[in-house]
C-alpha cells in the first residue's frame, strides 16, 4: 500500500469485493459473501489520523465477517458499504453481521454508510479505536439493527448510531474513555469530549445492561459523556432520537451520564449511575 499520507483522502483497502455497480442502472454482482479467519495489518505510525486506507471493504447484498483481525487502519477496519446509491435496496448493505472480530489501534473499527436491516455487531472487541462502531446513512435509514456484546477498551466514540429505528443496543461494555498511542501519548487527532454511545436520530430502541466505566487519566480536563442523544438530518429534515427505552445500564465515573436537549421523549429507568458530581443521577430510577 501507499506510504502514510496525512490527510489524504485516497482510498487504498487491504481487501476489496464491490458486489453492486451502478452502469446506468444498477446491478447486483455478489449475493453473499462470507470473509473469516484473515489478519489485516496496515501502518502502526499514523493510523490514528484519517487518511483513507481500510482493512476490508465489501459490499455483498448480505456478507458476513467473523474471527478477523485489523490493526492499524487511518480509515476502517470493515466498511460495509457499496457503490450504489439506490434507495431499491439494491447495493445497501442489509442484513451483515460482523462478529468475533479484533480492532485495534484503528480511526473506524467497523461501519456501515448506506443503511442496514436486520443485521448485527457483535462479540467484537476493539482496543484503542477512536471510533469503534458508527452506523452512518448516506441515503437510507437503518431497521432493527443489533449492536451487542462488544468490549471495546479505549475510545472517543464508542458506539456511534445514526438514523435508525428498532435499534437494540445490549449487554456492551466500554471502558476508559480516550486514546493513547503506544508510546502513553495522546494522538494528535483533534477531537474534544469522548463519547461512549452516540445516538443520532435513533426511535423505536433500546439500550439495556450495558456498562460504561471510566476514562483514560490524559483526558482529565476533558468531559467524557455517556449516553448522548442527539438529531440527525440526511437531507429530508432532522429526525429526533425519541421514544427510546434506557434502562439498566452501569454508568461509573462518567462526567456526564445522559446528554439531550430533550429527555421528555425517551424513558430513563433503573440506571446505575455513580462518580458523578450529579446527585440527581444515583437514583435507582429517575423520571423524567
Amino acid at each position: 500500500y501507499p506510504p502514510a499520507n496525512l490527510g489524504s483522502s485516497a482510498t487504498t483497502d487491504g481487501l476489496s469485493i464491490i458486489g453492486v455497480y451502478t452502469d446506468t442502472t444498477p446491478k447486483q454482482g455478489i449475493k453473499k459473501c462470507s470473509v473469516h479467519g484473515v489478519t489485516f495489518i496496515a501502518s502502526d505510525a499514523s493510523w490514528e489520523t484519517a487518511g483513507g486506507d481500510s482493512g476490508l471493504n465489501i459490499s455483498a447484498d448480505t456478507d458476513v465477517v467473523y474471527d478477523n483481525t485489523f490493526i492499524g487502519y487511518r480509515d476502517l477496519g470493515v466498511y460495509h458499504s457499496s457503490d450504489s446509491v439506490s434507495d431499491a435496496g439494491l447495493g445497501l448493505a442489509k442484513s451483515f453481521k460482523c462478529y468475533a472480530n479484533t480492532f485495534k489501534r484503528c480511526m473506524f473499527g467497523v461501519s456501515s454508510k448506506r443503511g442496514a436491516e436486520n443485521g448485527g455487531i457483535y462479540a467484537n472487541t476493539f482496543i484503542n479505536c477512536i471510533q469503534a462502531v458508527a452506523t452512518e446513512p448516506l441515503n437510507k435509514r437503518s431497521k432493527a439493527f443489533a449492536v451487542f456484546g462488544n468490549t471495546i477498551d479505549g475510545y472517543i466514540f464508542g458506539l456511534d448510531i445514526g438514523s435508525t429505528d428498532g435499534a437494540s443496543i445490549t449487554n456492551n461494555i466500554l471502558l476508559n474513555a480516550g486514546i493513547l498511542l503506544e508510546d502513553g501519548s495522546v494522538p494528535i487527532v483533534n477531537f474534544t469530549n469522548p463519547q461512549a454511545m452516540t445516538l443520532k436520530g435513533v426511535t423505536d430502541s433500546i439500550i439495556n445492561s450495558n456498562t460504561i466505566v471510566g476514562k483514560i487519566a490524559g483526558y482529565s480536563a476533558l468531559s467524557c459523556e455517556g449516553i448522548v442523544f442527539e438529531s440527525q438530518d440526511v437531507g429530508a429534515g432532522a429526525v429526533n432520537s425519541n421514544d427510546n427505552l434506557v434502562m439498566s445500564n452501569i454508568i461509573k465515573n462518567i462526567d456526564e451520564p445522559f446528554t439531550s436537549s430533550d429527555f421528555l421523549n425517551n424513558s430513563i429507568a433503573l440506571n446505575k449511575v455513580s462518580g458523578t458530581n450529579d446527585d440527581s443521577w444515583n437514583m435507582a430510577i429517575r423520571s423524567l
